[in-house]
C-alpha cells in the first residue's frame, strides 16, 4: 500500500492507478537489501543537507524510503518506546538478525554489531558508554520524506527518547538504488 508523507498508509485513486511504477513493492522496514541512502549521526545537521545526498528524487517526496532512527534507552522502557512509536507507524528492527527479517524481532541488544551497519561505530560505542546499562533500539518506517517532514520526524522520536531517558544516536534513509 502507498504511504504519504507522514508515513500514513493511503489508497491509490484515479488516475494515480494506471502509472508504471504502480506495481513497485512496498519497502519493508525489515528488508536486509535496503542500501543506506544517506543519514547522520549530528544532531546539529538539517535534514535538508543530509537528504541531499540521497538524490533529488527522494528530497522531493517522490519516492518511499524507510527513514530509520537508532536510539539509546533504558531496557524496562523498551516495550514502551516501540508501543508509543507504533501508533505513528514505526516498527522495531532488531539489528541483530537483520539477516533475519521478520515481525517479531527478539530482545535487545547491548552490544554493537554489524545490524548497525551505516552508523559510525565509535559514535554509537560512545554514546553507549556514557549511557550505561542502556540498549540500543532501532525504529523504522516505512514514507515519502522531504527535508520538513524528515526534521519533524526526527523531532518526535527524539522527543519520544527524552521522555523515556534515553537519547537518539542518529537517523538514516534506505532505499532501492
Amino acid at each position: 500500500m502507498a504511504r504519504d508523507i507522514n508515513g500514513h498508509p493511503v489508497e491509490v485513486r484515479g488516475l494515480r492507478r494506471f502509472r508504471r511504477d504502480r506495481g513497485a513493492p512496498e519497502l519493508d522496514p525489515h528488508d536486509v537489501t535496503l542500501t543506506v541512502l544517506a543519514g547522520s549521526t549530528d544532531p546539529a545537521v538539517s535534514s535538508a543537507s543530509v537528504l541531499a545526498q540521497a538524490g533529488d528524487r527522494v528530497a522531493a517526496g517522490e519516492v518511499e524510503v524507510v527513514l530509520r532512527h537508532l536510539l539509546v534507552i533504558a531496557p524496562d522502557a523498551v516495550d514502551e518506546v516501540v508501543a508509543t512509536a507504533a501508533q505513528d507507524h514505526y516498527v522495531r528492527v532488531d539489528h541483530s538478525r537483520l539477516d533475519e527479517p521478520g515481525p517479531e524481532p527478539g530482545p535487545a541488544r547491548t552490544d554493537t554489531d554489524a545490524g548497525l551497519e551505516g552508523f559510525d561505530p565509535e559514535v554509537v560505542a560512545d554514546a553507549l558508554n556514557a549511557t550505561a546499562g542502556r540498549v540500543t533500539l532501532l525504529l523504522a518506517r516505512t514514507q515519502l520524506i522531504d527535508a520538513m517532514h524528515c526534521s519533524q520526524e526526527r523531532s518526535r522520536v527524539a522527543g519520544l527518547a527524552a521522555r523515556h531517558n534515553g537519547d537518539v544516536v542518529g537517523w538514516q534513509i534506505l532505499g532501492r538504488v
